[in-house]
């Protein structure tokens, strides 16, 4: 846990991080996250979303968190998340935050010659020795679609664009 703590240090500044909003989450919960997603991330988010579970349950939940609490818990419907990422994310491998992510797709839309207004936001982890992965996807201020980023959260390479 202390490094789950570590790696949480470095967003301390900023509010309404991805990693910001895993700290709100009940403690049975934050080593049992399968997957953290936000829309309409300006780079911040109104909300974010989890799937977990609760330490030593096999049921997972949906968690919606908005600002500094959680403002909707209840049984998770997201089989494809529960089936495919059975490992929690390693938030002691997670250097990259969601305010980092936005700084790479700001980069992305850029060298695409285009303006970034908005993304959506997915972190996972597709298995216990597997690297997190952001996915964000890229928004123009009209809300067409710039495409799609994917980097490692843990140095912020870029595996993958679209």
């Amino acid at each position: 846990m202390i490094a789950f703590c570590s790696a949480l240090s470095t967003s301390a500044q900023a509010q309404g991080t991805a990693l910001d909003a895993v700290q709100i989450l009940p403690a049975a919960y934050r080593e049992g996250v399968l997957k953290i997603s936000a829309d309409n991330g300006v780079p911040d988010p109104q909300q974010w979303y989890f799937i977990a579970r609760k330490t030593g349950v096999q049921r997972a939940e949906s968690l919606t968190v908005q600002g500094q609490e959680i403002v909707g818990e209840k049984r998770s419907l997201d089989l494809r998340t529960i089936i495919e990422n059975p490992s929690p994310i390693d938030f002691s491998r997670v250097k990259i935050n969601s305010n980092a992510a936005w700084d790479i797709a700001m980069k992305y839309a850029s060298d695409k010659g285009r303006k970034l207004a908005s993304v959506s936001y997915v972190l996972q982890q597709k298995g216990a020795s597997s690297a997190p992965l952001w996915s964000v996807w890229c928004y123009d201020p009209a809300g067409g679609s710039i495409g799609l980023v994917t980097l490692m959260a843990t140095s912020g390479e870029i595996v993958s664009s679209e």
